[in-house]
């Protein structure tokens, strides 16, 4: 026998408690597309510890916040680039907001989300 005050007690909850932590979570992984893949980008994240991604070790797990993820790339004979990464806000983090203000996934950070691909591409060196 189903019970369709089931489903609408679920999507309550999740309303309530804060739907994108409840569903997507406060973490997610990024993958880098880096060109050339020798180059290496050591990744600065407000109050994370310091990581660094790579063309061979390309994906990176970030905890979902306000905050942009800056990646400062080196690779011999091309040259180094500072490159920015921002958040933008999560579908489902709009659906908390009518009856919480969307604080609860405001707070764990899961109301933002990061690209899914980030592509990176360092020019070569110019000879002087």
């Amino acid at each position: 026998m189903k019970k369709p005050g089931l489903k609408l007690l679920a999507a309550a909850a999740c309303v309530l408690s804060g739907c994108a932590s409840y569903i997507q979570g406060v973490s997610q992984v990024i993958t880098f597309d880096i060109d050339p893949p020798e180059a290496v980008c050591a990744v600065n994240i407000e109050n994370s510890a310091r990581e660094s991604v790579s063309g061979k070790h390309n994906q990176l797990e970030v905890l979902k916040g306000r905050d942009d993820i800056v990646l400062n790339c080196i690779a011999y004979g091309y040259e180094s680039k500072v490159f920015k990464v921002s958040q933008s806000i999560a579908p489902l983090g709009l659906l908390s907001i009518p009856l919480d203000l969307g604080m609860t996934d405001l707070m764990t950070g899961a109301m933002f989300q990061y690209p899914e691909r980030v592509s990176i591409v360092l020019r070569k060196e110019t000879a002087k």
